[in-house]
């Protein structure tokens, strides 16, 4: 089993840099600072930060910033999905091109796998699983229903 590597001033730094960029993208959400998860979501070999948040009308709210990245239409990339009694996010592989296949082994458009990247699994009770991955042709994220 991998160790976590410790955290450092420069993570924490770029902890508060992601805080702080989705506040000014959605200042009426309520972003928990203790939901906070980390990966190499883009296969950069550089971490992503995953937070999520809620605003006054009790809608949950997903906010990934991208590392070392400037703000701007794409970044922070943040979605609502409404008024939920139930969520979980984690972590999948995308190192494989397997790891990148859809139905009938259709590869996923714009998915490039690479050691160390992660996908983010959104799991909300009573609905289907949204995958959020990134998009390395548009740069950006994308979200596809398996």
């Amino acid at each position: 089993m991998a160790l976590t590597p410790p955290i450092t001033p420069a993570d924490k730094e770029s902890d508060r840099h992601a805080w702080a960029m989705l506040q000014r993208k959605r200042p009426e959400v309520d972003w928990n600072k203790s939901s906070l998860r980390r990966a190499d979501l883009t296969g950069e070999g550089k971490l992503a930060r995953v937070m999520l948040g809620h605003d006054d009308e009790r809608h949950v709210w997903i906010g990934v910033v991208r590392p070392e990245s400037r703000e701007g239409a794409f970044n922070p990339h943040v979605v609502n999905v409404g008024q939920v009694e139930s969520l979980s996010l984690s972590f999948h592989k995308l190192e494989s091109a397997a790891d990148c296949l859809v139905a009938e082994n259709t590869p996923l458009d714009g998915c490039r796998p690479r050691k160390g990247q992660r996908g983010l699994t959104i799991a909300i009770a009573d609905a289907p699983p949204q995958r959020l991955y990134w998009h390395a042709g548009e740069k950006r994220f994308a979200v596809w229903v398996p």
